[in-house]
């Protein structure tokens, strides 16, 4: 999983209703937490232009939610360079370049 911090803030679930972080169960505290990194990314993109290294950081987003993290991805690189290793081919169907090893 992902470096999921210790936290006391929460969201909304399905039902709309809030939800402590905390009581979060571990994919959704991994999508909370990618929210948190992805726009930390590209706030500091926006003020310092940097390459951005993505590697091994997805895996255990459920593969349904590829599609909006591809697009995430895609908006990253749209500010910047944007090298991301995968080997999950619904993550890199948006790429400009793919290079398989």
């Amino acid at each position: 999983s992902l470096l999921r911090p210790k936290v006391k803030t929460g969201g909304r679930n399905n039902q709309g209703k809030i939800t402590a972080y905390a009581t979060m169960g571990a994919q959704d505290q991994d999508l909370v937490w990618l929210a948190v990194l992805m726009s930390s990314v590209e706030l500091h993109v926006r003020k310092r232009p940097a390459p951005v290294v993505l590697d091994g950081w997805y895996a255990s987003i459920p593969d349904v939610k590829h599609p909006l993290i591809s697009k995430m991805v895609q908006y990253l690189g749209s500010m910047t360079q944007v090298l991301h290793f995968c080997g999950r081919p619904s993550l890199v169907d948006g790429a400009e370049t793919k290079i398989t090893l």
